[in-house]
């Protein structure tokens, strides 16, 4: 975004309360403790529209009254001797919160989202009436842009600032999952983890659609191709079925990254909730109270308890495999109840052959690795080098895939393996586990 749009995207404040609002999210960003709104405790302003203390780690604290205009300060009579009295205020009146606690202001800041011109700067400078406060500066939309920049540059991107907290929490946290982690603990470094991290292969995913022969009438059963691609609202409740290893988690977390951005969140009004399956306990199986705990986590001081008044919750478990069946069958049917109720849908992980065929739910399953796929993910392990084309050729050879279920899991350790120590690959799957162990 230019300056010239940011200068823009200052001017889109509808009233003075909607511009103070951003100031205290801006705040916050900006390293600011205790933010108050002073207009919204009843209390005598007497000038200080929010007021916030700045610690120092050298230095102590200091205590910020804000004066907080909409639009262009120029040098009128009226406007300059409002701001001026503003000014005296906030220092000769110490701020009464609603506690009954008195706080002393020690420096004031006005802040204005457009020009504040040189000429008002001056006379309020150079008053002699605040000849005796000399801590007072100004933010206008030039300098503020560049502590926007500095501190909450999230500002600029598309959606409200719920939203873009919410996004850059909930993605980062889900891009960082790997099912390989705790099994490679004490035998993989970081690095080769992050390398994992950033490699996607992109999964073959089907589901079985029932069709009527036209001609014969007889009914059979299709796969067809389910592009994960092309999703920007759930309207139907998923289940990604495959087997241990085969990256439903991967899938899952895609998914609900995709549909995490600031952007679908705004326009589609709902919000990705992702959860483990055992989380769910720690509330009984409560729905509700469980998706506001995990937006909480993800949304920090923006959290609102009625978050989902404005945004439809969208909510995406995965582990459902470690429940008890009774612990199972009591949360997928909280589950049902709530999205019925709300109107929403869900979308879970499951391993094949362990779901019972719901008409309620559309399952997605999740193929193995073909020979393509497992050359693709070498080579972007192996960073296109000899080496990696030496090992799908040793793969090639001892025919050990024919042998192994071809999940992205196995493939993954069989090449940190090679890769770590250039062992002698294993014979069957326990063998692999073992070295990882």
């Amino acid at each position: 975004m230019t300056t010239k749009e940011k200068i823009e995207k200052l001017k889109e404040f509808k009233n003075e309360r909607h511009f103070r609002e951003f100031l205290i999210d801006f705040l916050k960003e900006s390293g600011f403790t205790n933010v108050m709104h002073t207009h919204r405790y009843g209390s005598p302003e007497q000038g200080k529209d929010i007021i916030a203390k700045y610690p120092h780690t050298l230095e102590g604290e200091d205590w910020y009254a804000f004066v907080v205009k909409l639009g262009r300060i120029g040098g009128g009579t009226n406007e300059i001797e409002t701001i001026k009295n503003q000014i005296k205020q906030a220092f000769e009146y110490p701020y009464s919160g609603p506690d009954g606690k008195r706080q002393k202001i020690n420096k004031v800041k006005v802040v204005t989202n457009e020009n504040f011109t040189g000429g008002a700067q001056d006379q309020l400078s150079q008053s002699p009436d605040l000849q005796v406060y000399n801590n007072f500066k100004f933010w206008w939309n030039e300098n503020l842009i560049e502590l926007i920049d500095e501190n909450y540059p999230d500002y600029w991107l598309p959606g409200d600032a719920f939203a873009k907290e919410y996004s850059k929490s909930f993605i980062k946290k889900l891009q960082t999952e790997i099912e390989i982690r705790d099994l490679t603990i004490r035998k993989i470094d970081d690095k080769k983890v992050q390398k994992l991290l950033d490699i996607f292969i992109e999964p073959r995913l089907t589901t079985s659609e029932i069709e009527e022969d036209k001609r014969t009438k007889e009914k059979i059963v299709k796969q067809r191709k389910f592009n994960l691609n092309n999703i920007e609202q759930i309207q139907e409740n998923l289940l990604f079925s495959g087997e241990q290893g085969s990256g439903k988690t991967k899938v899952l977390n895609s998914l609900a990254c995709q549909l995490g951005s600031a952007e679908l969140i705004t326009k589609n009004k709902s919000i990705p909730v992702s959860i483990k399956a055992p989380d769910f306990k720690e509330n009984a199986y409560q729905i509700h109270e469980t998706l506001l705990k995990a937006v909480k986590q993800n949304s920090g001081h923006f959290f609102k308890d009625d978050v989902f008044d404005n945004l439809t919750p969208i909510i995406f478990i995965d582990n459902l495999d470690l429940l008890k069946k009774d612990e199972k069958e009591k949360l997928i049917k909280n589950l049902k109840t709530y999205c019925t109720e709300n109107s929403t849908n869900y979308v879970l992980t499951y391993r094949k052959n362990e779901f019972e065929y719901d008409k309620e739910i559309k399952t997605v399953r999740i193929h193995n690795f073909n020979v393509k796929q497992i050359e693709s993910f070498i080579t972007k392990f192996f960073e296109s080098s000899d080496r990696g084309k030496k090992f799908i050729k040793i793969l090639k050879e001892s025919d050990i895939l024919s042998k192994l279920p071809t999940t992205p899991l196995t493939i993954t350790l069989i090449s940190l393996l090679y890769d770590e120590n250039n062992f002698e690959i294993p014979a069957t799957l326990s063998d692999i586990y073992l070295d990882f162990t």
